[in-house]
């Protein structure tokens, strides 16, 4: 269990998600490995956690802040 600081690179590729593709995004993330075990996805859910993931992270960028995230095992 912990907490990561997220680089600004990072940061700044979230805030810069084009919002007309995140759909599409969202559907590759769904796709991947981490997702793939839990079987079927809940995709409006996922779009929604994307979509206020690149909210945060266009505030913190707006206030010259950085993102963090908890992690546990």
């Amino acid at each position: 269990m912990g907490i990561e600081e997220l680089s600004v690179n990072v940061r700044d590729l979230l805030a810069g998600a084009d919002d007309a593709r995140l759909p599409t995004l969202v559907e590759r993330w769904a796709k991947t490995e981490e997702f793939s075990r839990f079987g079927s996805v809940d995709m409006e859910y996922l779009r929604s956690v994307a979509e206020d993931l690149v909210g945060l992270a266009r505030r913190a960028k707006e206030r010259d802040q950085l993102l963090y995230c908890w992690m546990c095992a």
